[in-house]
């Protein structure tokens, strides 16, 4: 999450900014566990996208009014729920940490 942080250039690692509604993310992400964050890392690393894609996608919703943002971090999380939903995939398979060999 670090990575996500200094990719958008978060000061102070305020995660508010990237639209999540605290600072909070073990509460934040609860719902979606570990897959929730691999989804997050994923669209902040795409390798297809240019490097400052994400900070500049982070300048351009905070110089919105808050009326016309789009929340990218709840955004993130209410798509993994929707998917695991989809899929069926239960949150104790997403809150695993073991390596599969």
């Amino acid at each position: 999450m670090l990575q996500i942080i200094q990719q958008g250039d978060l000061k102070n690692g305020d995660l508010t900014v990237m639209g999540f509604k605290s600072n909070a993310l073990e509460s934040e992400l609860g719902s979606v566990g570990i897959l929730g964050v691999e989804c997050i890392y994923t669209f902040v690393n795409d390798p297809q996208k240019p490097r400052d894609f994400f900070p500049k996608l982070i300048l351009e919703q905070n110089s919105r009014t808050d009326g016309k943002r789009c929340p990218i971090g709840l955004a993130s999380i209410e798509i993994t729920k929707a998917l695991m939903e989809h899929f069926q995939v239960v949150n104790d398979q997403c809150t695993q940490t073991e390596t599969i060999n």
